[in-house]
């Protein structure tokens, strides 16, 4: 037998060396502490027990399938999962508790499946790698965590034993919360903010006006007009991720930081706890009526929160589906119009957990418009193709503001190449070894592999991009960046002061090789030629699995595909029958209306409000 603890804390270590003085295997799935340095502490102790975390990254092989899951999900796994746990006649008791006509059936259904898709999705598919690389073996599943009850029970040989010391909680943290509602009876402090905020129209702020490490910044909604409702100055900006003004100039509220009576809380959640018992007549009952529960609070809170709102008509979602869907119910509720704008092309191929709830949705493309008009991840009520947005960053680079390397390699001849790799932000061992995508050793394998391509191909000169460079200074990589630092035509580009650098690089290159990123869709859309590194040391296949992306022609499975498809794609060499794969890759990417996106973007919101 195999012990898998869900979380290790310093009560849990205990019964764990119990369970090693039995000499019974014990791994972890994740860490509690009370800061950085406990955790460390914590993972060696166990470490000099023989006890490790699920070690998923070292795994010889991992299933399509399973990358699948975790991925993007074409089975539907677990929006399957999720109609089996909440019925329809539950979902729709629930709905009346919203007292709106705005708000559908499919709406709270999507807004559910963010719930159960983040609380278990990464877990129960970590969980079953592991369970069938042990199929000979039970796996009994330690849990503390309350959401560990809605699992999927198609795992054969995992028995769960689940303590949920975290389901009170949920209820404390939602209620209770000083940071959240006011002490104070009835508090009238936010009426000093009405007048400010007294406008029009509202931007859903997403982590602040820049994205990742001067990635893009967040303009596409800004109008140059100074009379414009979408000039900066004159929207408000309402941000959910807890982040203060970034600048005096504009109009924003912290949402977090708005004050809510909780005595009006606490009354209407008694009194609708009272309203949906009769909902629980047995234990699955029980569990669709906390998730629904759990998002009718999300909703409850944020509508009194934007109750300081009194003249809003159309709000714009800053990111599409990462966007609390108990605040868009909220807005629903308030009859405001919604709008957004597609932000990951692929997203609009996914199913399970890239959901969207708005009335006005701008697509990447023709093609993917067809798609979500079609898809129930989308509930949305107009679909705009306009095409990928930040494609207007590709074009303002074309041979203008190159990078310097750029420029002086293509003086001497040679072949521009850039790399574009994938985020790894885990700083631990005991982290990254969980994850079966984006963790150290797959990065290590992309930065030798890539290592050995410039190795071969003198007449090109490699750039390697990431969105970051903070794994660099992890000890793991030191030997192989000393290997890369040998290679002459080879580099990392670390200058992330500049905004929009990553697109100077991918505008002037020749070639881009990627791991799966949406600049790499972006790059495609713009004609650029790319391929895309779709492999690793125990997979070797993830986003080209997608149902209706794109041809498998781009795609590289292993080294010696990404060799050979190198070589073609520098020296031209195409066939009729490449060429034509060529061109339907560009139709997946075509929209009719040929103009700059973000000029498409301005004309249609003008037009909404």
């Amino acid at each position: 037998m195999i012990v898998v603890f869900e979380s290790v804390n310093s009560f849990s270590y205990l019964l764990i060396i119990l369970l090693r003085i039995l000499n019974i295997k014990v791994y972890y799935f994740r860490l509690f502490g009370k800061n950085e340095k406990k955790r460390i502490y914590l993972a060696e102790k166990l470490k000099s027990h023989n006890v490790f975390p699920l070690q998923i990254q070292d795994l010889e092989k991992i299933s399509e399938k399973n990358i699948n899951i975790l991925e993007y999900d074409n089975d539907e796994i677990i929006f399957k999962h999720n109609k089996f746990m909440v019925s329809d006649k539950i979902l729709t008791g629930f709905r009346r508790l919203y007292s709106s006509n705005k708000i559908s059936d499919d709406e709270l259904r999507l807004a559910i499946q963010d719930i159960i898709f983040s609380r278990i999705s990464f877990f129960y598919v970590s969980m079953k790698i592991w369970c069938e690389e042990h199929k000979n073996k039970r796996v009994l599943l330690i849990s503390f965590n309350f959401w560990t009850f809605y699992f999927p029970k198609n795992i054969r040989n995992l028995t769960k034993f689940i303590i949920p010391l975290n389901f009170l909680k949920f209820f404390k943290k939602l209620i209770f919360n000083q940071n959240v509602f006011s002490p104070n009876k009835n508090s009238n402090k936010n009426d000093k903010l009405n007048a400010s905020f007294d406008r029009e129209v509202a931007i859903l702020n997403h982590h602040g006006l820049i994205n990742g490490e001067n990635l893009y910044d967040k303009t596409l909604y800004y109008s140059k007009s100074s009379e414009s409702p979408f000039y900066p100055k004159n929207i408000v900006h309402i941000n959910y991720t807890n982040l203060d003004n970034p600048s005096k100039d504009l109009i924003w509220l912290n949402l977090n930081k708005v004050k809510i009576s909780k005595k009006k809380i606490i009354k209407k959640i008694f009194l609708n706890i009272i309203k949906t018992f009769h909902f629980i007549t047995s234990w699955k009952n029980f569990l669709a009526w906390f998730v629904l529960f759990f998002q009718y609070l999300s909703f409850l809170k944020f509508s009194e929160k934007i109750n300081i709102f009194k003249n809003l008509k159309l709000v714009i979602i800053d990111y599409d589906h990462l966007c609390p869907k108990g605040l868009l119910l909220a807005l629903k509720k308030k009859e405001v119009k919604l709008l957004a704008t597609q932000e990951r092309f692929i997203g609009g191929l996914f199913t399970s957990f890239y959901n969207v709830i708005a009335d006005v949705y701008l697509t990447g493309s023709d093609h993917v418009n067809k798609v979500i008009e079609k898809s129930k991840y989308f509930q949305v009520k107009k679909v705009i193709p306009v095409g990928q947005y930040r494609v207007d960053y590709l074009s303002q680079y074309e041979n203008r503001d190159v990078p310097r390397e750029i420029l002086d390699n293509k003086e001497k001849g040679k072949k521009i190449i850039i790399i574009l790799g994938t985020l790894v932000s885990e700083e631990h061992w005991f982290d990254t070894s969980i994850l079966s995508l984006r963790n150290w050793k797959s990065l290590k394998v992309f930065l030798q592999d890539s290592a050995k391509l410039a190795s071969n191909i003198k007449e090109g000169f490699f750039i390697l991009r990431f969105k970051n460079i903070k794994w660099s200074r992890l000890p793991y990589f030191k030997d192989t960046l000393k290997q890369l630092e040998k290679i002459d035509n080879l580099i990392i580009a670390d200058d992330y002061s500049r905004l929009h650098n990553s697109y100077r690089y991918c505008a002037n290159a020749d070639l881009i090789i990627a791991n799966f990123t949406s600049l790499a869709d972006e790059s495609l859309a713009y004609g650029k030629s790319l391929l895309f590194y779709d492999y690793s040391h125990n997979f070797n296949k993830t986003v080209s699995g997608i149902s209706g992306y794109l041809n498998d022609y781009i795609f590289c499975h292993s080294y010696q595909e990404l060799i050979d498809k190198t070589k073609k794609f520098l020296s031209k060499d195409f066939s009729n029958k490449d060429i034509e794969e060529l061109h339907k890759i560009q139709k997946i990417y075509s929209v009719e209306n040929k103009k700059k996106i973000k000029d498409k973007v301005i004309e249609i919101i003008e037009k909404e409000i």
